[in-house]
């Protein structure tokens, strides 16, 4: 692979898109769900791509425990602050070489 674009999605599911060098490629959609990882390399890098919608309530479960539960599987003393915030969101780690590389 050639300098990979790697993104990582948690929360909820979203509509991805992805089209081609021009605007006037017809997207394809697919569905990123929570654990999804997406590599675009080589021209697929270069590739026009968006995330139109945000599927609601399609969360795993787990990411949805409480810090009160009584099986503690979760043990986080900010965890319920966050819990609250990606009940409505997404997070999406992305990983990309945006330098040349030196040789």
């Amino acid at each position: 692979m050639t300098k990979p674009i790697v993104s990582v999605s948690f929360g909820n599911s979203v509509v991805f898109l992805m089209g081609g060098r021009t605007r006037d490629i017809k997207p394809i959609p697919f569905f990123i769900r929570s654990g999804d990882v997406v590599i675009m390399s080589g021209e697929s890098r270069y590739y026009y791509h968006s995330v139109p919608r945000m599927i609601e309530n399609t969360i795993p479960p787990l990411l949805l425990l409480s810090n009160q539960n009584n099986n503690n599987t979760v043990n986080l003393p900010n965890w319920d602050f966050c819990k609250e915030y990606i009940v409505n969101a997404r997070i999406n780690i992305n990983c990309r070489q945006v330098n040349p590389s030196v040789n």
